[in-house]
């Protein structure tokens, strides 16, 4: 059974509507407890966004 065309369409869709909301969810990281704080790096990592630590060290290097 072959996936389709538009089914990976739809899971691209997917995985940038999550990527957004795991973006979201960063600017609520201070309120969240440090188990919350490190699955939210966890999920981050499995969907490709930066880290709050990775987006740091960025910011960092480029003020260098």
């Amino acid at each position: 059974m072959a996936i389709g065309d538009s089914t990976i369409e739809q899971a691209i869709k997917d995985l940038e509507i999550l990527k957004e909301k795991v973006t979201d969810l960063y600017f609520e990281v201070n309120r969240m407890s440090s188990s919350g704080q490190k699955t939210l790096d966890d999920i981050a990592k499995l969907v490709g966004v930066p880290t709050e630590e990775e987006v740091k060290t960025m910011l960092e290097n480029n003020n260098d």
